[in-house]
């Protein structure tokens, strides 16, 4: 069952290393379905109203922890509008640099490392190289550029989102501090 979701609630699911001082996010259209926040929104370069905005697709969902910010850059899905600032890069072992880029705060790598397990890799190969997966408090967005709200391609993200959830829920019952590196996104602010 779909239930409608705010404007405001929307916004606290777009990942804030995505905004940065030249863009304007508009949001779209979202609703709740089951424990999934799922809404589309475009993101614009200033002045608002700029004919070159980007949509995106996101479904997210909650953990109950606050993990360090980090971004797996789905290769398929092209390059986000990340801001790379404080983030650094980080191999991938085995093949999986093949499909997904992982970035994460400066100072934090072992901390991404302990999330991002060959486990979780292998489910993101089988479900989810054409998205990116952002991480950041206790959130986790699965995100694809491009309009995915309908139903075919928006089930498949589902179902990615749904695949990689069960993974984070186990990582998080094992996690037990907030990283001391990790940003706080309280006082960034979205334009509209």
């Amino acid at each position: 069952m779909q239930q409608n979701i705010s404007s405001n609630t929307m916004r606290q699911h777009i990942p804030p290393f995505f905004i940065n001082r030249e863009s304007t996010a508009y949001t779209m259209r979202g609703y709740k379905k089951g424990q999934f926040i799922v809404f589309s929104f475009t993101l614009y370069k200033r002045p608002f109203g700029d004919i070159f905005g980007r949509r995106f697709t996101v479904v997210s969902f909650h953990v109950p922890v606050i993990f360090p910010n980090i971004l797996l850059d789905g290769h398929k899905n092209r390059r986000p509008p990340f801001t790379y600032e404080n983030f650094d890069r980080i191999e991938l072992e085995a093949n999986f640099h093949r499909y997904f880029s992982l970035y994460c705060e400066s100072g934090s790598h072992i901390d991404a490392l302990s999330i991002i397990t060959p486990e979780l890799m292998q489910v993101l190969v089988q479900e989810g190289t054409r998205y990116d997966i952002a991480i950041w408090q206790n959130k986790v967005a699965i995100i694809a550029k491009g309009n995915h709200m309908k139903p075919r391609k928006l089930n498949d993200m589902i179902r990615a989102a749904d695949a990689v959830q069960g993974d984070f829920m186990h990582r998080s019952k094992s996690w037990n501090s907030l990283p001391k590196k990790t940003t706080i996104f309280h006082d960034k602010k979205l334009v509209y």
